[in-house]
């Protein structure tokens, strides 16, 4: 695992997080599994509550090609610094010459390694993916979680998504696995997680009733977060839990995914950008704002 701004990602590759999904699901414990993008890693950083539920998770992939590329930038950790500026300029205690020139060096040194492991994002992929070997989004998570479901015999619960997603990202689902056993909630979509406690219990009381093991949330975070968290115990048929964001708009084609290249590319989020300019305060603080909190803390 690693550490990007207090916020724990688990070094995983997509095949080792499906055995663990599998043995979730054998055991007698709930779980709940995040895939973080920089987003996430950003509004952890003021909302305690969040980061604390991330951190609780207990598979945190990484979701985008920030997380991977702040996994490689903050690799090397240089940690005669603090030494050096406490043992120089003791007798004066005073600046020593030798450390404004060192810290000079040093911040040009950083300015350069941002710049090569941002450029490798294109042109080097295995070196910037040499710490945290691949993206696993969660669209892709789901679907081969549901691959899973339906070869081990377990149910599928979707809840929220955008006005009648839930019921089109089921049907797109069961024609890839004809024999999955899937379930939907129609009463708390996408934009409205903060509903009254009466629908949350109906919906509570609707996912109890499907006995359901897989549990997946459409919602912006840190909502489905928030909702698995405080509801998790009380749906004692399911073993896993996800917030997937959102998933069902890909999934019930409602939103086209980027192509192949682009994801390859680490270059989703321009796709998205294109299709969606809405989004672009969102994207903001998925690059530069990203890029900057991680320059600083190195």
């Amino acid at each position: 695992k690693i550490d990007i701004l207090g916020v724990r990602i688990d070094i995983l590759t997509m095949q080792e997080v499906l055995e663990r999904v599998k043995d979730f699901l054998d055991a007698s414990t709930q779980v709940q599994i995040a895939t973080i993008n920089a987003e996430f890693i950003i509004a952890a950083q003021k909302d305690e509550r969040f980061r604390n539920i991330l951190n609780y998770c207990a598979i945190n992939t990484a979701d985008g090609i920030g997380p991977i590329w702040a996994a490689k930038y903050l690799e090397k950790k240089i940690n005669n610094f603090k030494s050096l500026e406490k043992n120089v300029g003791k007798k004066n205690h005073s600046p020593n010459l030798f450390a404004v020139v060192y810290r000079f060096g040093y911040s040009i040194k950083l300015f350069f390694r941002l710049i090569i492991t941002g450029a490798s994002i294109i042109f080097w992929p295995s070196y910037v993916k040499s710490i945290i070997p691949e993206r696993i989004s969660g669209v892709d998570l789901m679907i081969h979680i549901c691959k899973i479901a339906e070869k081990l015999n377990k149910k599928v619960f979707l809840l929220g998504g955008s006005s009648g997603t839930a019921k089109k990202t089921a049907a797109n689902l069961k024609l890839s696995f004809p024999d999955l056993k899937i379930d939907w909630q129609l009463k708390i979509n996408h934009w409205q997680f903060e509903a009254s406690i009466s629908d949350e219990l109906s919906v509570l009381d609707d996912i109890k009733a499907s006995q359901a093991e897989i549990l997946f949330v459409a919602a912006n975070h840190p909502q489905a977060q928030y909702w698995i968290e405080e509801n998790l115990n009380k749906l004692p048929s399911l073993k896993v839990a996800m917030g997937v964001g959102g998933s069902f708009d890909y999934i019930s084609d409602r939103v086209k995914r980027a192509p192949i290249l682009f994801r390859k590319l680490g270059l989703e989020w321009l796709w998205r950008l294109i299709l969606q300019p809405w989004r672009l305060p969102r994207i903001l603080t998925a690059t530069v704002k990203f890029i900057y909190e991680v320059a600083i803390s190195k």
